[in-house]
């Protein structure tokens, strides 16, 4: 787990799978387990996320990633992309890379729909809105 500040209000985490798993969707959830600790501990909103895995494990990687942010009460409906990045040891999870802001008030983030589906985020500064779909 990395976390890289760039502003104050501005950070980019990265989880990356550090051996051979043949369990994704454990794998996924220690990533998460400790990516919704630190956003938490940081008081960080997830903007942009990417998950890199093989597409074999795609379905137990959201599945896994989905259960962990209702418990953790991170968005776990919220907009991400999964890339078919297979891990050099054959198939399953690579690892993750969030780009993530702290908010200044509440209400300052949100998920951006289009009919129904997540698709973007969307967070204010110094009265600029700034969206990431």
């Amino acid at each position: 787990m990395h976390l890289r500040t760039v502003a104050e209000d501005v950070a980019y985490v990265t989880a990356s799978v550090a051996g051979c798993t043949t369990d994704a969707a454990l794998a996924c959830e220690g990533a998460y387990v400790q990516i919704a600790n630190l956003l938490k501990r940081e008081n960080l909103q997830i903007i942009h996320e990417r998950i890199f895995g093989s597409l074999a494990v795609h379905r137990a990687v959201m599945d896994a990633r989905r259960n962990l942010g209702r418990q953790s009460g991170t968005n776990e409906h919220g907009p991400v992309t999964y890339v078919q990045g297979r891990p050099v040891w054959g198939e399953g999870l690579s690892g993750v890379s969030i780009e993530a802001v702290r908010p200044w008030r509440s209400g300052d983030h949100w998920t951006v729909y289009e009919d129904g589906i997540p698709c973007g985020r969307g967070w204010k500064r110094g009265g600029a809105r700034f969206l990431m779909l």
